[in-house]
């Protein structure tokens, strides 16, 4: 299982440096595929492990109004 998990990033490594866009390399989140990888991680983390933690003790929010005025921003 390992085997395939690292062979599977190498070769998602090895293409993206091979298909690279040299011009857009400055650019945030585009030098390397990890910061986004990080990025889905901590989102993943926040929304099925911390964010439910952290409202447990909470009540719900009332967005009624907030949701009001973003429609009729919208419209």
């Amino acid at each position: 299982m390992f085997y395939i998990i690292k062979t599977t990033i190498k070769a998602t490594v090895s293409a993206y440096n091979t298909y690279k866009d040299p011009r857009v390399e400055h650019l945030p989140l585009v030098g390397s595929p990890f910061p986004v990888f990080a990025i889905v991680a901590l989102y993943l983390l926040f929304s099925l492990k911390w964010g439910p933690r952290w409202m447990q003790t909470r009540k719900a929010y009332d967005l009624k109004n907030l949701i009001a005025i973003y429609n009729g921003i919208q419209v």
